[in-house]
């Protein structure tokens, strides 16, 4: 039930969801942010978007 939870906390304080969950057989968080039009990435394109540099 936390995925809800943080779907709709980035919703309100527009913050990009980081997730490693795929959208296959169920209602994952990509779906529901591709819905609500709310930003998120997953743990290999977060470090990028964040412009770190290894």
């Amino acid at each position: 039930m936390a995925d809800s939870w943080l779907i709709a906390f980035a919703k309100t304080y527009h913050f990009t969801v980081v997730t490693d969950r795929n959208s296959k057989r169920r209602t994952l968080i990509p779906n529901v942010c591709r819905t609500f039009n709310i930003s998120y990435t997953n743990t290999f394109d977060m470090p990028q978007r964040l412009g770190v540099k290894f």
